[in-house]
Order: C-alpha cells, then sequence, then structure tokens
C-alpha cells in the first residue's frame, strides 16, 4: 500500500479511502489489515470494478445474477406494458420487443 500512496502523491493524485476494498484470495491467506495512510481498509466478500462482480472465491455468480434479474425486470415489465388481441403476440410480437430492450443486458 506504500508503494500506491506514493505513486498518488508523486502524481499528485488522491486516493479514495472510502472506496478502497481489499479482498483476501487464497485458503492460506493471513488476512492481514491493510491501512491507506491512517486510515483502515475495508474488508470485503465480494466486489465490484468496472461493473463486473467478483467474489473471494473468484466466481462470478452474484453479476450474473444481476444481469439476470434486471433482464427478467425488464421482461416483466414490458409484458405489463403490452396489450393486444392476437392470440399469437406473446410469441411473435414479444420477440422482438424482447430482443430489441430486454437481451441488449445479457
Amino acid at each position: 500500500m506504500d508503494i500506491v500512496i506514493e505513486w498518488c502523491q508523486k502524481w499528485r493524485l488522491t486516493l479514495a479511502e472510502n472506496k478502497t476494498l481489499v479482498m483476501h484470495l487464497g485458503k492460506n491467506n493471513p488476512s492481514i489489515e491493510y491501512f491507506a495512510g491512517p486510515v483502515k481498509i475495508t474488508k470485503t466478500s465480494c466486489a465490484r470494478d468496472l461493473g463486473i462482480s467478483v467474489d473471494k472465491e473468484l466466481s462470478f455468480e452474484d453479476h450474473i445474477n444481476r444481469i439476470v434479474n434486471k433482464a427478467m425486470h425488464k421482461c416483466r415489465m414490458l409484458l405489463r406494458s403490452f396489450r393486444s388481441s392476437n392470440p399469437r403476440f406473446p410469441t411473435s410480437g414479444f420477440q422482438y420487443v424482447h430482443s430489441a430492450y430486454s437481451r441488449v443486458r445479457l
């Protein structure tokens, strides 16, 4: 951490301590507490960076579940919004609507 802090000082950047997290990976990791200057860095078991969530097991399950839930929510909103007297609409018309609005999340 000292190297990171020195680099930030050299380039006159500030380190956002409230956004800085530490995730301990591996079974034999001693889980050392880290500090950014006087501030203790918060431990986490799941972190999100550039929109991708990953946990300490390096699993993307949380990330995938979040994306699927957003897409399902969008599908439910679209189904509630459209009404049609055509009995084939749920299979034919909704396919185009789904492709345009929900599949882009997947």
